[in-house]
């Protein structure tokens, strides 16, 4: 699936926010807490930008609705570099009357690196679409940087069934028809040359034979 505007290139719409990220999360307007930003970039030059500047505060940017089908799974991604503090990522779920009814979270405080966030979800009963929201949550002080949002559709009827192991019915053999292959004793004792027997010595015969 599409994520509009997914790696923050197309810059702000007529409501002040990154086009196809329409909405805050406890924030007043783009622009304060939230910025795009040329300082950090995982994919093309631009990232969102989100200073928490307070510890009983919270701030995050959310995605435009994305449709989403009863039974499917859904992975959503984004790159996220933490300047300082941490960052959350969410995966929502909404049903028809506009009501958030399940989320799907992960953190991470990993420093001074470009990482992927990912969280996993099965669409619960009743939703119908889905929002990704990048945030800084509210004990959290710092700076983080989020790029490159994706949403995977995964298709339970496309996954292949695992297969039962057929039984197999164990082969017969008649070990009586089988040669063996052994040759009988008559006939290694044919191969023995008459000009050249073969004696069998002892110390008690050895002198005898010396005579």
């Amino acid at each position: 699936m599409k994520v509009a505007n997914h790696s923050f290139e197309e810059g702000l719409g007529e409501n002040g926010f990154p086009v196809g990220w329409p909405s805050a999360f406890s924030s007043p307007a783009f622009g304060l807490e939230m910025t795009l930003s040329e300082a950090q970039a995982y994919d093309g030059k631009t990232s969102v930008r989100i200073e928490d500047r307070s510890a009983s505060a919270n701030v995050g940017l959310r995605s435009a609705m994305m449709p989403v089908k009863e039974g499917y799974t859904y992975t959503a991604t984004v790159q996220a570099y933490n300047e300082t503090g941490a960052a959350q990522f969410y995966l929502e779920f909404w049903d028809a009357n506009g009501t958030r009814i399940d989320t799907g979270l992960v953190g991470s405080s990993v420093p001074q690196s470009w990482h992927t966030l990912q969280v996993r979800r099965e669409t619960p009963k009743g939703a119908v679409g889905a929002t990704l929201l990048v945030y800084s949550h509210n004990a959290n002080i710092g700076v983080t940087y989020y790029d490159n949002a994706t949403l995977y559709e995964e298709d339970p009827n496309l996954l292949s069934p695992i297969s039962p192991i057929a039984h197999i019915k164990p082969a017969a053999f008649d070990l009586s028809a089988a040669p063996l292959g052994v040759t009988s004793l008559e006939a290694v004792r044919a191969k023995v040359p008459d000009a050249h027997p073969r004696l069998f010595v002892t110390p008690d015969t050895l002198e005898d034979l010396r005579d």
